[in-house]
């Protein structure tokens, strides 16, 4: 296909250019399991962990047969070592890095001129267009 999934050092730029300003990147560490100690990652983890176990199937599916050329037997049977891997959490205390990008809002480009909610590239208007920071949480 001749994409990557690993856009994340250049969102930053993509980001910037588009007018946002006071871009700050943040990584978390999220559990997948009840292993944390925190109550509060605790939960989250096992959230995760229901979300991994009900949707892999989906996501492996397409990547493995649609575009590595699997057969359907090898990807269930990667599947069910997913799976009971996943239960084994307390072991080996899994997590995945979620990296997010933040910005307080709509500012002065590079270029010195105002971004307002206006897609450049298609010359259409948002009406519903607010900067970040004016928008409910």
């Amino acid at each position: 296909m001749g994409r990557t999934f690993q856009i994340y050092d250049q969102m930053r730029g993509y980001i910037e250019n588009a007018g946002y300003v006071d871009v700050v990147a943040r990584t978390w560490k999220v559990p997948i399991g009840g292993w944390a100690k925190d109550p509060r990652l605790k939960s989250v983890g096992l959230y995760t962990l229901l979300f991994l176990d009900q949707s892999v199937e989906g996501f492996a599916l397409y990547m493995l047969k649609s575009v590595m050329g699997w057969e359907f037997e090898e990807i269930q049977v990667l599947i069910a070592q997913m799976k009971e891997a996943w239960k084994q959490w307390k072991r080996w205390q899994p997590y995945y890095e979620m990296w997010v990008l933040l910005s307080w809002g709509l500012g002065q480009a590079a270029n010195g001129v105002q971004k307002t909610g206006i897609c450049e590239e298609a010359g259409e208007v948002r009406a519903d267009f607010q900067p970040l920071s004016s928008r409910a949480v």
